[in-house]
């Protein structure tokens, strides 16, 4: 896909994009993750089910609790929030990596009200596609950085298939890219992460367009953090939500990638 440029992507004018929207990061038994949540509405999320704890019988684990910290963007608001359901999306299988998502339930107790707008296609003239990590300093102070973002496109490199058959057989619903984002801090990760969730950029407006699903490497170099080849593979979150979501629903289809 061609990028079509009708904007000056300043510095400024991303990040005032970025503060239009909200974000939100896992928190799991009060320990913050490196999971990204993509938010839909207030009260509802998405969020990669491998940062979820499931047991040997494939079902989650009830003694772990869930929190979000979810970002400044729109309002000011930020805060934490506990994480009262997870579900997992219809024909999820734990090991695989089709339909991999949880749907997550918020008990968001403020006033504020959110609804994200989604793209409904992945291959279209987006003004830019921004990939996105958000960045929190401070958990007891609620401090946020700046998010992190990269710009690039939903066009992707023959490695992108050779690395995952799963990618080759569903490319109207999967992103791949090879850009990578520092770790928030070496507690999480001391090398190199994938960004979180994916916009489309049109009309002064950022569209939700995915979140990240799995990666893939080839042979490792040897080096530290050398990964040779590395994949990372982002699914259309449209897919798994109709336009209800725009009426403050939250509605998952039986989508299943084969």
């Amino acid at each position: 896909m061609k990028m079509i440029v009708a904007v000056n992507l300043t510095a400024k004018y991303i990040e005032d994009i970025l503060d239009s929207i909200k974000g939100g990061v896992l928190v799991k038994n009060g320990k913050l993750t490196s999971c990204e949540l993509a938010i839909t509405n207030i009260g509802r999320g998405i969020v990669n089910s491998d940062c979820i704890d499931f047991g040997a019988d494939g079902l989650m684990d009830p003694d772990v609790s869930y929190g979000v910290f979810i970002d400044r963007g729109v309002d000011g608001v930020a805060g934490h929030y506990e994480i009262t359901r997870l579900t997992t999306m219809a024909n999820f299988h734990t090991g695989t990596l089709l339909n991999n998502y949880v749907d997550v339930a918020i008990d968001w107790n403020n006033t504020v009200s959110w609804n994200a707008v989604m793209a409904s296609v992945v291959n279209y003239e987006w003004d830019a596609v921004l990939y996105v990590r958000r960045v929190l300093l401070d958990t007891k102070r609620m401090i946020w950085g700046v998010p992190q973002y990269a710009l690039g496109s939903t066009s992707h490199d023959e490695e992108c298939e050779q690395l995952s058959n799963v990618f080759k057989s569903n490319q109207d619903y999967l992103i791949c890219s090879n850009l990578t984002a520092r770790a928030p801090s070496r507690d999480l990760a001391e090398c190199s992460i994938p960004y979180g969730t994916v916009y489309g950029l049109r009309y002064n407006m950022a569209f939700l367009m995915g979140l990240h699903s799995y990666s893939a490497t080839a042979e490792p170099t040897g080096e530290p953090c050398g990964y040779g080849k590395q994949r990372n593979y982002y699914t259309s979150l449209y897919k798994y939500i109709n336009n209800g979501i725009n009426r403050g629903e939250s509605y998952y289809t039986e989508f299943q990638m084969f």
